[in-house]
């Protein structure tokens, strides 16, 4: 009855016998570089039990926090990857799902990124070389599966066991955990075993449906046997924990507990909730419980082989092999689609940049309207001809975290290129006189006329040759007055002492109790509330300024420099909607070197969150060539980057 599926078992021994041999020195390496990081494992169907095996294997070890997902929902998700491993679980390495997830994790930057496969020639396999994936793949005695995961389920969860035993304080041994395998499997395909798993479920019927109540330590066991069962369609199935069961699910039973049964994964800490549970549930209703000892990493894995021989007993009671239960055509076709890789591949990282910003406003729009507005914003970028060139400076020009040095030798060697070129630069700056004490020391003094500098959030304009030490501007009325408020509000402030400028007060966020009320607090001054004075935050300040102050004046000098006879191209990194840069950023031509704004049509990144800061100005510079009309374009061709399409093919 179940002819496919049973031989499949029977040589799982095979299968098994090979992770003697196996070399686990490349995933347990890979596991112990994990430590202590976020890690995401992706699988669909059978893999996506290895990728909860995984997740069993990291959080016993005490490796760190594991999001087991499936390939859509990594590709749709808007998580930042960088800080984050991504390990991808595919049995042939070739389907299309898995390879929108590999070009997902790819554009948001993973910090690495795995495969585990049996298969060493899948299409997959190769697209991870190119961005630098780690492969792993499992031994099998048989390359194809059948209808349900079986020889690369067994192996890959075989090969994370022993790569997790080498990082254990006090290890099994490989030799001892292969036996223990080999045994388990022998034992289950046995004539006495198999017999009774057959016994224990002779009374399922296709109409009936399985709960499964689980140990959540038995996460693998109880997603094997759910997935499996689906996909075979042996029978209607439901998984869930014993508690989370107990909150409404019981109602089921209730009404329809003839034609129900319950089957309870229990572990050494849940047997007694079960048996509490047990000894209240109705007569009617059929009850198996199996027990898996202390759910560890060697229970789950003993755990999957013994659920295979149960699946196999469960598709011999309702009549279909779960090897071999029948397919549709439009069913290939479903599996086959690649609808997902195609949006994937649309989700370009300054795309992916622009819609996580969006989510958090809850403003999303479709991913073909945010394709047509980067499109369109591209081409408008490389058919401009560009006269001038405003740059804010911390985040953009220096790193924030390097703010109290001098500018890369490399960024500098790009802005004397373009002024000897002939272009106009401004610096739109938060920061008083260092900003021009620092720029005066990189910049040869016969350009520094042609710099123009914003200090002050764009309230105090003077060439770069100008030292403003000594040509302060007059301080407004309206700042000392807010800087008298602040001072009286001792709720609101650590101390009483912050940065007072002539134009700017400027409140570290250690300056403040709670800086997130910030703003809040502020609505309650007079000088705010009469518009003489308006608060801006950049990465690592707030900033108090008088209401004309405006990085956007540096911006509206150069224009009126030239007359309008050219674009004036706008870099920051606080682009998003209350950050420093927004106004200067939000128009066609601001680009965003970090944040951007919730708004479809405000500011972008080129490069999403692959390159920010410093990395990412010194690109655009670069792009930036001269025209035979004594402008300036941008090579935006010059500034793509490896995207999903190119990693395919």
């Amino acid at each position: 009855m179940t002819q496919i599926f049973s031989t499949k078992l029977d040589n799982l021994i095979g299968t098994i016998e090979l992770l003697e041999i196996f070399d686990t020195d490349g995933i347990s390496s890979a596991l112990s570089m994990g430590r202590g990081r976020y890690a995401i494992a992706i699988g669909s169907g059978g893999s996506a039990v290895s990728a909860e095996y995984f997740a069993c294997v990291r959080e016993t070890l005490g490796l760190g926090p594991t999001l087991v997902q499936t390939p859509m929902e990594l590709v749709f998700s808007s998580l930042d990857l960088m800080k984050t491993d991504v390990w991808l679980f595919s049995a042939g390495s070739s389907n299309s799902d898995i390879m929108a997830a590999l070009c997902a994790a790819a554009d948001r930057g993973a910090k690495s990124i795995h495969l585990v496969t049996r298969s060493s020639e899948g299409a997959v396999v190769k697209a991870a070389l190119v961005v630098n994936g780690k492969i792993h793949i499992v031994p099998v005695l048989e390359h194809k599966d059948g209808y349900l995961a079986t020889h690369s389920l067994v192996s890959t969860v075989g090969a994370l066991l022993l790569a997790g035993d080498n990082l254990a304080d006090h290890p099994i041994g490989s030799a001892v955990l292969v036996s223990r395998l080999l045994d388990h499997m022998s034992n289950v395909v046995s004539s006495k075993a198999r017999i009774k798993n057959r016994a224990t479920f002779a009374s399922l019927k296709r109409t009936d449906t399985l709960m499964i109540v689980a140990d959540p330590q038995l996460r693998s066991v109880s997603n094997l046997l759910e997935t499996s069962l689906w996909e075979a369609s042996i029978c209607t199935v439901q998984a869930t924990d014993f508690r989370n069961f107990a909150h409404g699910r019981h109602s089921w039973l209730h009404l329809r507990g003839k034609d129900t049964v319950l089957l309870a994964l229990t572990g050494v800490e849940s047997q007694a909730i079960w048996h509490a549970m047990d000894g209240r549930i109705p007569d009617e209703v059929r009850k198996i419980a199996v027990d898996f000892a202390g759910c560890g990493r060697l229970d789950n894995a003993l755990g999957v082989i013994e659920c295979l021989a149960i699946i196999e007993a469960m598709g011999a009671s309702v009549g279909i092999d779960p090897g071999k239960p029948g397919i549709a055509e439009f069913g290939r076709e479903i599996y086959q689609d690649d609808t997902l890789r195609q949006g994937a591949e649309r989700l370009r990282p300054a795309i992916s940049h622009k819609r996580a910003a969006m989510r958090r406003d809850d403003t999303q729009d479709g991913l073909s309207e945010l394709t047509e507005v980067e499109n369109t914003r591209r081409a408008r970028l490389a058919k401009a001809e560009f006269a001038g060139i405003v740059l804010d400076y911390d985040g953009t020009i220096v790193d924030t975290n390097e703010r109290y040095e001098l500018p890369r030798s490399e960024i500098v060697q790009e802005l004397k290129r373009l002024l000897r070129d002939g272009i106009a630069i401004g610096i739109a700056t938060g920061r008083g006189g260092s900003v021009g004490t620092d720029l005066r020391k990189c910049i040869p003094h016969c350009f520094q006329h042609d710099v123009l500098v914003g200090y002050y959030n764009g309230g105090y304009l003077q060439p770069l040759d100008v030292d403003i030490e000594c040509y302060p501007p007059e301080k407004p009325p309206s700042l000392s007055a807010t800087a008298d408020w602040l001072r009286s509000h001792t709720d609101i402030l650590v101390c009483k002492k912050f940065r007072e400028g002539r134009m700017q007060i400027t409140l570290q966020i250690t300056d403040l109790k709670h800086p997130e009320q910030f703003l809040n607090a502020m609505s309650e001054c007079e000088e705010i509330n009469q518009n003489n004075v308006k608060v801006i935050r950049s990465g690592h300040s707030f900033d108090i300024v008088p209401i004309t102050s405006r990085k956007q004046n540096v911006t509206n000098e150069i224009h009126k420099k030239f007359k309008g006879s050219g674009e004036v191209l706008c870099i920051g990194d606080s682009g998003s909607n209350k950050g420093n840069d927004f106004n200067l950023l939000d128009h066609p031509f601001g680009i965003s070197v970090d944040q951007v704004c919730g708004n479809a049509d405000g500011c972008w990144s080129l490069f999403g969150k692959m390159t920010t800061g410093p990395d990412a100005l010194l690109r655009i510079l670069c792009a930036l060539k001269p025209s035979l009309s004594g402008k300036f374009w941008l090579d935006i061709a010059a500034l793509s980057q490896i995207n999903k399409s190119e990693i395919e093919n």
